[in-house]
């Protein structure tokens, strides 16, 4: 079976897209862990950083999940839009 080529912009997201998110959040924390790192001083300071570390790596991984969410909310719109005219159709 031969299916018609999508035309809509979005993209499709993999099952890998959350680890990939993870992965780029989990980057930019240890970046900012090596930047701040000879300013923590302290345990709490230092304790921050780690919580700064992980906060990163979820809002990754959260970050891929959204976007997918939002790529099925407007998909669910616009098939909403378009099923009254389906209506006509079938009932005309």
């Amino acid at each position: 079976m031969v299916r018609p080529r999508r035309t809509d912009p979005l993209t499709r997201m993999g099952p890998w897209a959350p680890v990939a998110g993870a992965v780029l959040g989990l980057a930019a924390g240890l970046v900012a862990l090596f930047l701040l790192r000879s300013r923590a001083d302290a345990f709490g300071e230092g304790l921050a950083l780690v919580f700064l570390v992980v906060g990163l790596t979820m809002l990754g991984a959260a970050g891929a999940l959204l976007a997918d969410e939002v790529r099925l909310v407007r998909r669910g719109a616009r098939e909403a839009a378009v099923r009254p005219a389906w209506v006509e159709a079938t009932a005309g």
